[in-house]
């Protein structure tokens, strides 16, 4: 994204056989970018575009910003025009690979990326998107070939060490899937899917000690983000003696400290090995140490929706919320809560407030947007729907259960 945003800011002022005016709004959008007012930059590309319907370029940087506001569709209108126009610049071709990318268009993506690499041979995140993509259609041969071509152009390629042994471990090379997390922790220490992934590779091979040090690290690196939770149904069969091993973990660690911190990093351990029961002792503990730690309040009420123990799942988030009042994913779930208990209404006001703190996730549309059909708000409903679309989402859910197309 910082690559993304030095490029906007390095749109070049135009010479004089533009008008001043065409100037005034490249500077106008540049520095409101800087600030990341996205909508108001993109205000000023299309004021821009009625004056100046030609401007190539205009189409290509109002993609990028829509980008950012995870309005995908709209970037790829944006990148078609800039390629109307100018059939040979690959950066066009790979961003709306990319944006196709998050549409889960993946074949679509595919030729995108093709085109780039026949525009410009070396370019190492193409390959790697493009490997991204076809191991997200479960082609982890060519997946991998691709991001060999991409480490090969650019060696320190972490994210592509980290997916080649991801795509390596589907076709059950482990010992190959280890070397690669190896290399991708060894180049950059701190992402943290190389320890999720080798934690996952490690399980496996029946290393279990081993991969719960690995998965306690990537919390420990980052226990705000929730994304252990794409661990769900990954880890099933080898789930008992990895509770074991998190269990002997857990207690090395808790006899050398006394952290509210530590003791919530320890539950969501056991968390996201399904061991909801162990996560809300520790949790427990946190905030008897610390009555003022969101986190633990936040993460015990995850654990007790899972167990559907929603009365004081609904107390944790509120307790959460009140600590931090700008808690947008404790909105979210206990909008979840709410809607579970038939409060429908507390459960859109929740949502609308995740929406206040975060517009551009368009899961906070979807959600509204189910809820207020349910309460027979068809119409407010079908809008937060469209939204969300706009925003990049794919609805999933069942066509005959929803008046929207």
């Amino acid at each position: 994204m910082k690559t993304l945003l030095r490029l906007l800011l390095t749109f070049v002022s135009v010479n004089d056989c533009y008008s001043q005016t065409l100037n005034e709004f490249v500077d106008n959008a540049k520095e409101k970018a800087y600030v990341s007012d996205y909508r108001g930059a993109i205000e000023e590309y299309t004021k821009l575009l009625n004056k100046f319907p030609d401007n190539t370029v205009t189409f290509f940087y109002r993609g990028i910003l829509k980008g950012y506001l995870n309005d995908y569709s709209g970037a790829i209108d944006d990148y078609n025009k800039a390629i109307e126009n100018d059939t040979t610049n690959s950066d066009y071709y790979f961003l709306r690979g990319r944006a196709k990318y998050k549409l889960q268009n993946y074949s679509g993506a595919i030729k995108d990326f093709d085109k780039t690499l026949e525009l410009e041979r070396e370019n190492a995140d193409a390959n790697y998107f493009r490997g991204n993509s076809r191991s997200s259609l479960k082609d982890y041969k060519n997946a991998i070939s691709d991001y060999t071509e991409a480490i090969s152009i650019r060696s320190d390629h972490v994210e592509a060490y980290a997916n080649r042994g991801w795509a390596k471990a589907n076709l059950k090379d482990w010992k190959g899937a280890l070397e690669d997390c190896n290399i991708a922790i060894k180049y950059d220490s701190l992402y943290i899917n190389s320890y999720y992934y080798r934690g996952c590779f490690y399980s496996e091979l029946k290393k279990y000690p081993e991969a719960i040090a690995d998965f306690a690290t990537a919390i420990r690196m980052d226990s705000e983000s929730e994304s252990e939770y794409w661990l769900n149904g990954t880890l099933n069969n080898n789930l008992k003696p990895l509770q074991t091993a998190a269990k002997k973990y857990s207690n090395a660690i808790i006899k050398k400290t006394s952290y509210d911190s530590v003791y919530c990093k320890i539950g969501i351990l056991n968390a996201c090995l399904l061991n909801y029961k162990g996560a809300i002792a520790y949790y427990d503990k946190a905030v008897s140490i610390s009555p003022k730690n969101s986190q633990a309040y936040y993460r015990r009420g995850l654990a007790e929706v899972s167990m559907k123990k929603y009365k004081v799942a609904l107390a944790d988030f509120s307790k959460a919320i009140e600590l931090k009042p700008r808690y947008e994913s404790a909105y979210k779930n206990r909008a979840f809560v709410k809607s579970t208990t038939n409060d429908l209404s507390g459960a859109i006001e929740d949502c609308t407030k995740a929406i206040e703190i975060n517009p551009n996730n368009p899961e906070y549309y979807l959600m509204r947007g189910e809820l207020k059909v349910k309460s027979n708000e068809i119409v407010g409903g079908c809008d937060d729907i469209k939204k969300f679309k706009l925003l990049g989402g794919e609805y999933s859910g069942k066509k005959s259960s929803l008046p929207c197309n």
